[in-house]
């Protein structure tokens, strides 16, 4: 039974493991995201000014 329990310990903490990674990678995405969106609106400035020069 003892060794039961320590195997399941042990799974335990890999499931903790691969928990703690996909937060890591669902933070990373929220990043990119983050990026993307600052890019966007980088590119949405520039065709305001654009718009503004051409009057």
């Amino acid at each position: 039974m003892r060794g039961k329990i320590d195997l399941l310990s042990e799974d335990m903490q890999l499931v903790k493991g691969r928990s703690t990674s996909l937060e890591a990678q669902v933070a990373g995405l929220h990043n990119q995201v983050a990026l993307v969106h600052g890019d966007m609106a980088t590119v949405h400035g520039r065709r305001l000014d654009l718009a503004d020069e051409s009057r």
